[in-house]
């Protein structure tokens, strides 16, 4: 879990390179990832380990509430928060899976519309967020200025091939994950 969490903090400075119109989604992001943290941190932290250890202990002490979402009543769980990173993780994976192959045309926006009406996270957005990513993606730049703000150092191969790595290595966590999720019939929480 820890590592899982800073991987995230790396995806966060991906988020906020991709300027002010996705600083809604980092800021989630960050709270999400500080939840999870805090779950770490707790006195029940040994059943937070690992996201196999962390379903297990929810769903035999029956912490995971099937009807509905976390509020000022509801208690957050660590189940259902990384539920929704991992829905951001498949987003983030197409994207950066794009921008390897300069998908798209090399328009980062259609790469982002593309990305996330590809990941499940539009299917469980509420229809004004799906409208505001929708906004946010459409503000991004061209592929070219997007890269040179992110990789200045880089040739465009190894920016290529270091999107490539990453975008395989996101791929196996999200496809670990989702088994596990799968594994405990956990994948639909709200």
């Amino acid at each position: 879990m820890d590592r899982y969490l800073s991987a995230w903090d790396e995806l966060i400075r991906f988020l906020n390179s991709m300027g002010k119109a996705f600083t809604f989604v980092s800021s989630d992001v960050v709270e999400k990832v500080g939840i999870l943290r805090e779950f770490r941190k707790s006195s029940n932290s040994e059943h937070y380990e690992t996201v196999e250890k962390m379903i297990k202990f929810e769903k035999e002490n029956n912490l995971i509430n099937r009807q509905q979402a976390p509020s000022k009543t509801v208690t957050a769980y660590g189940s259902r928060t990384l539920l929704r990173l991992h829905r951001a993780l498949k987003f983030l994976l197409i994207l950066i899976g794009k921008l390897a192959h300069n998908e798209d045309e090399g328009k980062v926006s259609l790469m982002g519309y593309n990305a996330y009406h590809s990941s499940p996270m539009s299917k469980y957005h509420p229809w004004i967020v799906q409208k505001a990513v929708g906004l946010a993606v459409y503000m991004l730049p061209d592929r070219s200025t997007f890269i040179k703000k992110m990789c200045q150092d880089l040739t465009e191969q190894q920016i290529a091939d270091t999107m490539g790595v990453c975008s395989e290595s996101m791929d196996a966590v999200y496809e670990f994950t989702n088994a596990l999720y799968s594994k405990y019939d956990v994948m639909e929480i709200p």
